[in-house]
């Protein structure tokens, strides 16, 4: 995640203006860490249940 990230930001810092490079970056990194925290939450849900069978 994190070497991807870097590449977002060498290839669009310089190209965009800085709010809106800010904006967007802040959206990507929401989305990311949003979809870890469901990942982790699940894996949590998923050893519950195995230790409920």
């Amino acid at each position: 995640v994190v070497f991807v990230l870097e590449k977002v930001h060498i290839l669009w810092e310089p190209v965009l203006i800085p709010a809106t490079y800010r904006r967007t970056l802040c959206s990507i990194l929401d989305r990311v860490f949003s979809r870890i925290n469901e990942d982790v939450l699940q894996l949590d849900d998923l050893g519950a249940d195995e230790t409920l069978q």
